[in-house]
């Protein structure tokens, strides 16, 4: 594998059917990514969506980050910066001003682009996969990659993590191009500092894929010597960094925020578990992410081509293996994980899964070694040079059988995925339960009455007292955030009360007391979700005092609707749910991506309740006493 491959125009030695084939696998993967891209707008319902790029991006060439927004590192932000520029101001709008008068043209425009760089990831990682393990392998990751579920469900939002992949596949086919071309070359050692600025650039943990290129220049060390090897890594190194500085100019501007931003993002994944996630075991959770993130015949298949990349090919396994390995020893620890945090290893486990499935396949072609040894050549091997193709011969009869075994593999990879991927892409062009909360509550709940809304969308999401739609005004009802009153006599005796009530937070803040001061105070409406209620059911150790809120709430109050996102043949018929319970149980990850397929539409279960006692207890609207903070 470190022979060296002729300088030939790309993809000059690519059969026609196998360029068709990978232009079929982008369409589907495009059309996946596509497919009510526009879900719900102008409402924003992902709350990283809402809060980050693309209201950054609007601002970035005019507006200084600070350090909470430079938690993520700004290299999309820019990106999208660009795009806003160019598509708003032929309009006659600043990119601010279209956010704020357009806001659903600005997240769709922000969403088309993240699709479009994301899909591009996929030729990408066909181009290093070929090049490493061989066409059939090749083609199996594309395919992969293109239907897997966390790929596609983070290139259908405003967000970094889909279009890191493109990147990481960038890394990879660099590491193939230093493994493989000859030692003068120099594009292998320029997309490697290219695409390791620029992961770094647009997700900080995605500089990991730095590990592949390094592997590959130390592999050359036998014929080029440890100094060629150095000199080569200086310059990657070099290149790396001035693309990290293009996509992350803070580096410059304020390196003291960067830092700061750095450091608050280590210290928050590590301080302490995350209320409604169960698993306390980061190498766990990720495996389990991978198995329906990816699928769990993928991920059987990745570590069997593993096994078989570190038997047949070791070097290939030097180049990809210590990624994953790295990128684990560093996440899993951490006290908190989420699932998109796999994205930057998705690549590498799809070339491994895609390795098993070309060996066994080639065990068919190796069966005819005895009676044709010509034909059992390593046709697949895409390292070859085209006279050594030439000479191994017609194609033996036993190659329509292995394109059929091979075909057949690769479609039972990706249909677990494929199923999730189509079905959500399909559901969540149906209204959002929260949109459907706020026509209700529009029609049943008085303007100005007190109303306590758990976190589970963006404050864009409350509607105007005219009912419509404003990101920056007044909202229709008095929403419950906290009681400066209640703050000060109580927060000795409930230190919640010092928690700012935010989406992670919320059912932090909650004891069954509070429903006395809703009383008391006029708040006669609560408005409970899944989101947050259901993660106190799902670790209700971590939250004790939430659990007994919820129940308290359903002993002083009337539930007088709920809207429930799932098929009424989902779970036990126990209808109506209590706030804790649901049809399917509570996950941060499968929830906020709607990836069951229980799921009629997006959204949380939401439930009303109408409080009896107190102030609340007068049939006319009650406008609550007490201003909140």
């Amino acid at each position: 594998m470190s022979g060296r491959a002729p300088r030939t125009r790309p993809w000059r030695d690519v059969p026609a059917w196998e360029l068709w084939l990978l232009g079929g696998i982008v369409l589907v993967a495009l059309l996946l990514r596509v497919w009510n891209l526009g879900q719900n707008l102008p409402l924003v319902y992902n709350i990283d969506e809402s809060a980050r790029f693309v209201p950054d991006a609007a601002g970035f060439f005019h507006q200084r980050l600070g350090y909470r927004e430079l938690v993520n590192p700004p290299g999309m932000m820019g990106l999208l910066g660009i795009v806003d520029q160019v598509w708003f101001r032929p309009q006659g709008m600043s990119p601010s001003e279209a956010l704020a008068k357009d806001p659903g043209q600005a997240y769709l425009l922000g969403r088309v682009v993240v699709a479009l760089v994301s899909v591009a990831a996929i030729p990408v990682l066909h181009a290093a996969a070929r090049r490493l393990v061989g066409r059939t392998a090749a083609l199996v990751a594309s395919g992969l990659l293109a239907v897997a579920f966390l790929p596609v469900a983070y290139s259908r939002v405003a967000l970094a993590d889909g279009p890191t992949l493109l990147f990481v596949a960038m890394g990879l086919l660099a590491a193939a191009w230093l493994l493989q071309d000859d030692p003068a070359r120099r594009r292998g050692l320029i997309l490697a500092g290219i695409a390791v600025g620029l992961a770094a650039g647009f997700k900080y943990n995605a500089g990991i894929v730095v590990l592949a290129p390094i592997a590959a220049l130390v592999l050359r060390t036998g014929t080029t010597g440890w100094p060629h090897a150095i000199r080569r890594g200086v310059l990657m190194g070099v290149v790396a960094i001035v693309a990290f500085v293009v996509s992350n100019p803070y580096v410059f501007i304020d390196p003291h925020e960067v830092w700061r931003a750095i450091q608050y993002q280590a210290d928050w994944s590590g301080s302490g578990r995350y209320v409604g996630e169960p698993m306390t075991n980061g190498f766990a959770f990720y495996t389990w992410a991978a198995g329906w993130g990816v699928g769990w015949a993928p991920l059987v298949a990745a570590v069997i081509g593993s096994a078989l990349l570190a038997w047949r090919r070791w070097r290939i396994a030097v180049v990809l293996l210590p990624l994953v390995a790295g990128y684990l020893l560093v996440m899993g620890p951490q006290d908190r994980f989420f699932a998109r945090w796999l994205l930057p290893i998705v690549p590498v486990l799809a070339i491994a899964a895609g390795f098993a499935v070309s060996e066994l396949v080639g065990l068919l072609r190796r069966g005819v070694a005895v009676r044709n040894p010509a034909a059992a050549s390593d046709e697949d091997d895409a390292t070859l040079a085209p006279a050594r193709r030439r000479e191994a011969g017609p194609a033996d009869r036993g190659r329509p059988l292995r394109i059929a075994l091979a075909t057949l593999l690769a479609v039972g990879l990706g249909a677990q995925s494929f199923a999730h991927s189509a079905h959500t892409a399909h559901v969540v062009g149906r209204d959002d339960t929260r949109t459907i909360a706020r026509g209700w509550m529009e029609d049943h709940i008085p303007p100005k009455a007190g109303v306590v809304v758990e976190s589970m969308s963006p404050g864009a999401w409350t509607p105007t007292f005219d009912g419509a739609h404003a990101f920056y005004s007044l909202t229709r009802w008095s929403i419950y955030h906290t009681i400066p009153a209640v703050q000060r006599r109580d927060r000795k005796e409930h230190p919640q009360l010092r928690i700012k009530a935010g989406f992670s937070s919320w059912v932090r803040i909650l004891y069954p007391e509070l429903i006395d001061e809703f009383e008391r105070y006029g708040y006669c409406w609560v408005v409970t979700g899944s989101y947050q209620a259901g993660r106190a059911g799902r670790t209700p150790g971590l939250v004790p005092e939430a659990g007994r809120y919820y129940r308290e709430l359903t002993r002083r109050a009337d539930l007088v609707w709920q809207v429930s996102p799932f098929s009424p043949d989902a779970g036990p018929k126990r209808l109506p749910y209590g706030p804790t319970a649901a049809p399917v149980k509570y996950q941060i990850d499968r929830q906020a991506t709607t990836y069951e397929l229980a799921y009629e539409r997006p959204g949380p279960m939401v439930s009303v309740y109408r409080l009896r006692g107190g102030r609340c207890a007068a049939p006319d609207p009650v406008v609550p006493n007490a201003p909140w903070g």
